[in-house]
Parts: C-alpha cells; structure tokens; sequence
C-alpha cells in the first residue's frame, strides 16, 4: 500500500485532486470512527466520499457564480469538516481554514482580505456572508439542478471547459488552501499552500520511514489517529490528517477535548497515534507523578527502579524495550492511554525535557516536532533510542527543506513544502524560496534545538537579550491554568490564571513560592512584577499563548491583573463549614471521583455512604494532592475518608 500511494503520487500532477483520488482510491477502509449512541460507527472513504460529492454539488449549483474564490471554513474537527474541505476543492474553490478561536472582527477581516463570500460553519455571526452550515443545507437546490439543466452544477469555469456537444472536457478543482497564522503576535496573515507543497509534505513519509518505520505501526491490525489538534492549525491538518490519511488510515474524533475523554476516547478506539500539543503531555506527566506521590514508599521505590531497567533498555534495545516497558508499566498504561498507543508526536509548542522522558520511560514511544504555519512540518526528532527522544531536539529537517541559522540565532527555512503566498492587511508575498521563522534555534551534535522566539526577546538593564521562553519553561506552578512570562509597561513580568473555584489562600502561597523558585531559575531574577488572575490568557485548544494578544487583553481590561503581594490569603468568615471555600473544592473533587453532582454530606464516609471503589479514592487524593500542592503520604494519613477529614488536613499544610 506505501509504495503503491508514493508511486501514483509521485507520478501525479500532484495536485489537491491528485491527492484525493489516491487517498479515496481505498473505498472499504474506515475513514473515520465516532461515537453515535454510545457506539462506536465506522464510516468508509466510499461513504465519505460520496457525501463530498454531493455537498460539492450543492456548493456549484446555489452558487454558480462562486468559482475559483476561497470559502471560509469554521468547524470543529469532526466528519463535517473533512465533506466542507473536499468539497469546497472538489467546486473549484479553496479552503480558508479560519481560526476559530480569532477574535470576531479579526476573522471577518480576514475573509473579507481573501474576498470571501461564502463561510461554511455552525457558528453564529459572520454578518455580510453568506453562512452554510453542513448539518442543513438544503440539497434539494441539487435535484433542481439537475432536473432542468445539468451544466448548473458546473461552475463558471468548468462550463468554460465543455465542448460544443456539452460534454464535460475536464472538471476544475481548486488547488490552495489558505490558513492563518497562529498569532504570537498581532500581525495576522494567511499562508497559501497548493497541492504540491502538500504532495512534498505527504512524500517526506518516506524520509521518515527510513528513519524511523514505528510510524506505521499498527495495533489488532490497524492504524487510527485521534484528531486532538485542530485542523485549522497546520500541524493539526499535516500531521494529524494528510501523513497517514492518505494511506487510507482511520481518523479519530473526540466529542469534546477533556482529559477524561481524550482517555477514554484513546482506549475505547484503540489509537495508536496521537499527535498533540504538548499540554496534554504535560498533563500526563503530572498525573502520573501525583499519582505515584500517593504510593507507599515500596511501591515509590519499585517505580523508580522500573524507570532505571528501562531507560537503559530502551537505550540498548529500543524496540524491545518499549515493550518491558509496556509491561512492567502496565498499571500507568492502563491508567492513562491504554496499550494501543504505538506512536506520539508532540508539536506546536515547547515540552519539557522530564515530560518527554518519562512518558518514553513507561512505554509511550513521543517524538519531538517542529513546523510554523509559514513553513508546515520541517522536521521531528526519530531516533529511537530514549536518550535521543527524550533530549528535547527536534530532530533534523527532512529532505525537502533546511535550516539555515543566522548571527542572531533565528532559523531561516528553505524548500519544496514551504507555503507559496502570504497575505497581510497590506500586502501579498508570491516567489520566495525561504522564509526566516523568527524561532531562535541551536545546532548541537548535528540535532537542532529550539530556545524560543525572536519577537518575545525582552531587552534588560544591561542591553541585555532575555527569552522569556527560559524563564517560562523553566517553571513548574502546579496549580496555575496557564502561565505566560511577558513584557509588561517595561517590566518583565509573570502572570499566573487561576481558576474561579481556588481560594486566595492556596494561590498566595503558590505564588509565594513561586516567587522563590524565580530566583534559582537562569534570568528568574529579572521578573520583576508577579501577577494573578481569575481571567483567561489562552483559550483552553489554543497550542500557546500569545504575549502580544495577551498584552492587549491586559491594556483592554478583558484580563484584570492583581499583584500577588495584594493577595489577602484570608478565606474570610462564614456561618458554617460547608460554606467554606475549601470545602467547597473539596466537595467538588470528591463528587468527581465518585462521579456524581449529587450533594454530599462533609461527614459521608468515602466508601462506606459514597460507594467510591479504592481506584476513585486514589485518583481523589491525586487531585487533592495536586491543587493543594502537598504530598499525601496514605500510609501515615489513613484516615482521610470523609470531606470533613480531608479539610482538617489540609488546613494543617497549607
């Protein structure tokens, strides 16, 4: 199948459509799965492919006019985006994969920069554009069509193609796909791809696989792929999609992107790749050490042995120490994403070297990426020894791009699979052959590491660089919903989110320690300014955080910022102990444990009056221990049964 999909590839014209009739050309394999009342339904790429057809058909005949223009995409990954992506390229249009996390004017003059009429989405808003949503457009305009006048569904420029007799001389499809930038800072654009920047995207498989073949590993015969990232993003739609999608691979979806489902979802489906930004491996990370924490110090003690055995292994032997792996590690597997998983790849985003280490340690193979939006994909880490995946490289390019980088430490890309156009608010660059990424880079051992970005650098006292990339990564505030160090009114500053449920008490002692770590962090001390806030800083799908966005949502008010040395850390006087905060938190992590929003009585013991199993008690205290950032040693505190219990302990460390 591998060699017959890069042989008819690289035979193509190598366009969109060329891409489509290699990837469709296995009608019976599943396209996608999804979950419908409670089960899970498969659906083939003969299936899809005819509803592409059809929703292709309705696009040329309401819109006959529309040909050759780019139509506004926003929907959530799902079935429904891939028919709207197709079709729209099957009309003889382009898709614009819009952002949907953008704010509503940006997206909308972003639209209007393209000269878009047409948004297909599900979403409110758009006003001025002709809004299609996939779920109930009216097909019946397709039957008219074709009732009275076949060449309605052809649009202006295919009509052109056919001949006198009114046979169809050829069928024009749309070969581009734009998408926007991922906004690190507030100069928004939109990178044009085509078919054959795409082609060398999906050929550098090949590369890969030389280096590499886990990538096509498969589990009870066969390879899925959960859509965790966005396709709205590129790394979402290249790696997540188009890499294994077009050797006939099943998509996975997710009805919603909490832990829990994206836990579920992985074991319920058998996955075997997950390609994610690296905040869901950092979540990882940090579940399975709170979890761990809550162990007796025997089983602590056999842990860390385990994770020596297999680091040196994985080191010798990595293949067959993937698999020890796998089986000493059997407990944290089946905790976290099952035995499926045969690949990973984090991207998008910085991920911590102890992040990277110990998920590869239990048995997870994860790799390292690199990409931007201007560039696509450009390189991952694939050797496969733990000491390589677990350096934190991203490897070297692949064979159709590289790096160059420059006095100023920023990496300038070259190649086939770098996007052809780019389009601002004032301007449109076509026929470059390289784009500088602004991404400070390192060359080490003949591996390529990213430091952080160009644009952030924040200029100290001394004339000094400093990338707030190295202060911020080098930072762990276990309970903080993000974290963003950035230049604020000439001050280098730290802004910590919190959520609305955690009492002032637990974030002013965070934030003092906090302040502590800073000063043995390189550069920690030139944060001179920590602030708090109960506002979002990022949008929970959202790879990164903006600083420049961030900056305006702070000059806006949209984000309020308090000092944390303005932070009182008094709970405040209440009538009575189940109005304390506290309590309240504690309430709220039992009920979850036990999974019920019924109200519970602070004294109802945890199994005797809440029925919870002794899996929901550990995974209780592991969050307990996590919001409250102490360490619960269960075979000294054997009596923390009850929420009243909990509280009187908790009270006592904090």
């Amino acid at each position: 199948m591998f060699n017959r999909n890069i042989s008819a590839l690289t035979n193509s014209d190598m366009t969109f459509r060329a891409i489509f009739e290699v990837m469709f050309s296995y009608e019976d394999h599943a396209a996608y799965e999804i979950v419908e009342n409670y089960e899970v339904q498969q659906v083939s790429y003969a299936e899809l492919k005819a509803r592409i057809e059809t929703f292709s058909s309705y696009l040329k005949s309401a819109f006959p006019h529309v040909s050759g223009e780019f139509i506004g995409l926003d929907l959530p990954n799902g079935p429904e985006f891939l028919v709207a992506f197709w079709a729209i390229l099957q009309s003889g249009n382009k898709p614009y994969l819009i952002n949907s996390y953008y704010p509503d004017q940006l997206r909308n003059d972003l639209l209007n920069r393209l000269g878009s009429q047409i948004v297909i989405t599900c979403s409110e808003g758009y006003e001025g554009f002709a809004r299609i949503n996939p779920n109930t457009y009216d097909s019946s305009t397709i039957a008219n069509s074709a009732d009275n006048d076949e060449k309605a569904l052809l649009g202006n420029d295919e009509k052109a193609l056919l001949g006198n007799d009114g046979e169809n001389v050829a069928v024009t499809w749309g070969d581009e796909i734009a998408l926007s930038s991922s906004l690190t800072d507030l100069r928004a654009s939109i990178c044009v791809y085509d078919g054959a920047s795409f082609s060398q995207q999906i050929l550098n498989a090949v590369g890969i696989l030389k280096k590499n073949s886990w990538l096509m590993k498969r589990y009870n015969g066969a390879t899925k792929i959960i859509a965790i990232l966005p396709f709205f993003h590129i790394f979402g739609v290249v790696v997540s999609y188009f890499w294994l999608a077009f050797f006939g691979r099943t998509i996975v979806f997710l009805k919603d992107y909490s832990p829990e489902t994206i836990r579920s979802t992985v074991n319920r489906h058998k996955v075997t790749h997950v390609f994610a930004p690296p905040v869901l491996y950092h979540r990882m990370h940090k579940g399975i050490m709170n979890s761990i924490s809550q162990d007796t110090e025997k089983r602590k003690k056999r842990f860390n042995k385990a994770l020596r055995i297999a680091t040196t292994l994985q080191d010798i032997a990595p293949g067959l120490g993937i698999s020890v792996s796998k089986w000493m590690f059997k407990e944290v597997i089946n905790a976290t994403l099952g035995p499926s998983v045969k690949f990973m790849i984090s991207g998008g985003a910085f991920i911590d070297t102890d992040t990277l280490r110990l998920i590869n340690t239990i048995g997870y193979p994860l790799f390292n990426g690199y990409g931007t939006t201007e560039t696509s994909i450009t390189s991952v880490e694939l050797r496969k020894r733990l000491k390589h995946r677990a350096s934190g490289s991203i490897g070297v390019p692949f064979d159709s791009v590289s790096y160059a980088i420059g006095d100023d430490s920023t990496c300038t890309v070259s190649g086939t699979t770098i996007c052809k156009k780019i389009i601002t608010f004032d301007s449109e660059k076509t026929g470059f052959d390289s784009i500088q990424t602004n991404d400070l880079m390192r060359l080490a051992d003949g591996q390529y590491y990213i430091e952080g970005r160009g644009t952030d650098l924040f200029i100290g006292e001394s004339g000094e660089n400093i990338n707030p990339d190295l202060i911020q990564n080098a930072l762990t505030v276990k309970n903080a919903s993000a974290i963003s160090v950035l230049d604020l009114d000439g001050a280098l500053s730290l802004v910590l989110e919190y959520s609305e449920l955690l009492p002032e008490l637990i974030i002013k002692k965070e934030a003092e320690k906090t302040r502590q770590d800073l000063e043995s962090i390189p550069y920690g001390l030139m944060v001179k300014e920590l602030y708090i806030t109960r506002d979002r800083i990022t949008n929970e799908s959202s790879i990164k955080t903006s600083r420049a966005l961030l900056k305006k949502m702070v000059a806006e008010g949209s984000v309020r910022l308090v000092r944390y040395q303005d932070l009182t850390g008094e709970l405040g006087k209440v009538d009575s102990l189940d109005e304390d905060p506290i309590v309240i938190l504690i309430k709220g992590i039992v009920q979850r444990a036990i999974d019920t929003s019924d109200d519970i009585d602070i004294n109802d013991h945890f199994f005797f009056d809440l029925g919870g199993t002794s899996l929901d008690y550990f995974m209780m205290m592991s969050e307990i221990s996590s919001v409250f950032n102490t360490q619960i040693n269960l075979e000294k505190r054997n009596n923390l049964y009850t929420v009243a219990d909990i509280h009187t302990y908790v009270m006592e460390v904090i």
